[in-house]
């Protein structure tokens, strides 16, 4: 290559042709086409940037404008992303090439460099972290369905469930009609979109569905048929009987209408509605998603802030953000992003 043996003679410098050397093919063009067009001014701050840093504990964030042009180097097409060729020049014994999965090698240890906005995310795991992978993604999708026949019943029994559970009807209705920033939870759920407020928002109703069903399980009712002279035959839900509800030879009997009945009976076999912990599920399959990570290289160029974080703690120092576009999406822990 013509350019890049005029470019190693105008920089006179061994250690850029060793970084070039430890680049793929493709992206050495990108570096070289940068460097062609400085000045010599920026030629030599451009010299004082390579081997600057013997371990990736000593990088800090970019700044000025050099770091900036080179850390905004992401060749479109190709799996280079922002900063990864500006820390490869800045670090000693760095490479980026050898591993296809990961973006650096510096040392012998991988890591993968990931620039975030000021709030430290969100990160993406890409495939690891496809929701579609783990089980509460099935139970999720399962819910929706016995929700849409649950809900499809409340504007015939909305009387007589207000009467037997007026909070069970309100987290229904509410998860009916609720409207988030940008979704319904039931939008929600089938977009995998699921921020915050979403998730709080389902838990809460599960949590609701699961103390109803304590108290309303379909084996404390009882269905009878009621009927008489010129009168059609309806059939009814008893309630349980309790001893305090016995007067002498009269019985008080609560009624329950059969469409309620059914409700019970869906929700009865709700995923979650008699055990399982859907944000549990969550936080476990975030963490399964995370300790497929290597070692992370962190930083924000518009909060000026940089962390390294060694694979073994990565589980630990990076938390679960929001689950968007069916992706579990991660934020560095605001105990060591500081």
């Amino acid at each position: 290559m013509k350019l890049y043996n005029l470019l190693l003679e105008v920089l006179d410098d061994k250690v850029f042709k060793q970084k070039l050397d430890t680049m793929p093919g493709k992206d050495q063009d990108e570096l070289v086409d940068l460097v062609n067009g400085l000045n010599e001014e920026e030629k030599k701050q451009f010299r004082s940037l390579l081997n600057k840093y013997s371990s990736p504990s000593q990088l800090k964030s970019p700044s000025g404008d050099l770091e900036l042009k080179i850390e905004k180097l992401a060749p479109k097409g190709k799996n280079i992303g922002p900063g990864e060729i500006l820390f490869h020049l800045q670090l000693k014994d760095s490479t980026m090439v050898g591993d296809t999965t990961h973006d650096l090698v510096v040392g012998g240890e991988v890591y993968e460099v990931k620039k975030v906005g000021k709030k430290g995310g969100p990160l993406r795991p890409g495939k690891k972290g496809k929701i579609t992978k783990f089980e509460f993604a099935g139970k999720m999708f399962e819910m929706v369905s016995y929700l849409d026949k649950v809900t499809a019943l409340l504007p015939k029994i909305k009387d007589d469930l207000q009467d037997i559970s007026p909070e069970l009807l309100s987290a229904l209705e509410s998860y009916n009609n609720v409207i988030t920033s940008k979704f319904t939870p039931k939008q929600a759920i089938l977009q995998g979109e699921l921020s915050n407020k979403v998730r709080q928002y389902i838990v809460n109703t599960i949590n609701t569905i699961k103390k109803e069903i304590e108290k309303n399980t379909d084996d404390e009712f009882t269905t009878v048929k009621f009927g008489g002279v010129g009168v059609s035959t309806k059939n009814k839900g008893i309630g349980p009987v309790k001893v305090d509800k016995l007067d002498g030879d009269s019985i008080t009997l609560d009624f329950v209408g059969g469409d309620v009945l059914k409700i019970l009976e869906v929700l009865n076999e709700f995923p979650y509605a008699k055990e399982g912990d859907f944000a549990g599920d969550i936080i476990d399959a975030s963490k399964e998603a995370l300790s497929d990570f290597p070692s992370l290289i962190i930083y924000s160029t518009t909060a000026n802030r940089l962390v390294t974080i060694p694979k073994e703690n990565v589980v630990e120092d990076v938390v679960l953000d929001s689950i968007s576009q069916g992706d579990i999406r991660f934020k560095v822990s605001p105990k060591i992003w500081k």
